[in-house]
């Protein structure tokens, strides 16, 4: 398989993963139930956190993957690159991560034509029904 699929297989696990945990997930404050957009940009960072761990520089190159220079892809290998170069051992503080590149990844998703359907209804939520795995 190439970097990109094996990408792309991790970001499906992240939804299977979500899907997993129910309707409503743990968090500091109680149990939330989470929109589609924030799904879909979870799956996105971690497929961009697994591609630059997994096959780092393409071909000899640092540069940024052909894939990766324009739309979700982009956004998300931003915030892939930001969270790798604050990350501890014991993982990553949301609250540290920048909300500008938070809001960025949510409006590609909105713009793009993948996810059109979030567009028109941007508090859609999944059906996360709990089936495990």
């Amino acid at each position: 398989t190439t970097p990109f699929e094996r990408m792309t297989i991790l970001h499906e696990s992240v939804h299977a993963w979500r899907d997993s945990m129910g309707r409503a997930i743990p968090t500091s404050t109680g149990r939330a139930v989470t929109r589609a957009v924030s799904d879909e940009a979870a799956a996105l960072v971690a497929g961009a956190l697994f591609f630059v761990l997994d096959a780092g520089p393409t071909s000899a190159s640092d540069t940024t993957p052909t894939w990766a220079q324009s739309g979700v892809y982009s956004n998300a290998m931003s915030l892939a690159l930001q969270i790798l170069q604050g990350s501890n051992p014991r993982g990553c503080d949301v609250k540290k991560v920048n909300p500008v590149g938070l809001d960025a990844i949510k409006d590609a998703i909105f713009k793009s034509p993948t996810y059109l359907h979030l567009k028109s209804n941007p508090k859609e939520v999944y059906d996360n029904n709990g089936v495990k795995l």
